[in-house]
This record gives C-alpha cells, structure tokens and sequence, in this order.
C-alpha cells in the first residue's frame, strides 16, 4: 500500500473515532477522543515506517543485484556464461548457473565479492564439461 494512502487512511479512521464519541456525547469526550487520536497516529507512523523501511530495503537487494548482474554480464571472461544471481537482505548473494572454466567461475565470484552491498558470496557455479 501506498504510504501516502495509508497515512490519508489513519486520518480517515481518526476522524471516524473523533465523530463516534462526539455523537454518542460520553463524559470526558474530549481526552478519549485525543487518547484514540494519538493511538491512531502511532499506529499509523509505525505502518508506514515499516511499509517505507521494506521498500527501502527491497529497492537496494535489486540494486546490489542489479549491479552484479551488469558486473558479470559485461565481462569478457564471463561471455556465454548463464548465471543467475539472488541477493538476500543480508547482503549474501549466490551465484548459479554455468561458466565455461574455472578461472571464469573464480572470475565471477570476485567480481561478485568486490560489488557494494555484497556481503558473502556462495559460489554455485559449475562448470561446463568440454565439448567432445
């Protein structure tokens, strides 16, 4: 959800509480009134926090990824070499697929190892058997 819409929603809510007690007239309307609105609004920043913060954070895994994959694609050493690349929140990416040789399987994970955002890398590559 979005978050802006999520925020113009907390408001919504806190606005239906506020028109509840007015209508049903209770005795110390007014700070039951302020305690749901404050309520409310916490709850609402905190959704939001956590909506931004796992934008946030899926927005750098792909970018990390993102940035591997051109690292590798854009190699000669690596040219022909399908690989695939899974980047976890963590940082610690994996690397699958085939290469032709182990000098491009060694290739791949340090071009891997020296990209911003890797943590650890797990090298799953193997490699193509000679062609007979």
């Amino acid at each position: 959800m979005n978050p802006l819409r999520f925020i113009m929603l907390g408001g919504t809510v806190a606005l239906c509480l506020i028109v509840t007690f007015v209508v049903h007239g209770q005795e110390g309307t007014g700070e039951q009134v302020g305690k749901k609105v404050d309520q409310t609004i916490g709850e609402i920043q905190e959704g939001a926090k956590k909506i931004i913060d796992d934008a946030r954070a899926s927005v750098e895994r792909m970018s990390v990824e993102g940035r591997v994959y051109a690292r590798l694609h854009w190699d000669k050493a690596l040219q022909g070499a399908l690989i695939s690349v899974d980047v976890a929140k963590d940082g610690d990416t994996t690397l699958r697929g085939t290469v032709p040789n182990e000098k491009a399987k060694a290739k791949a994970e340090q071009l891997a190892g020296d990209t911003v955002g890797v943590q650890r890398v797990a090298n799953e590559l193997k490699v193509q058997p000679p062609a007979q």
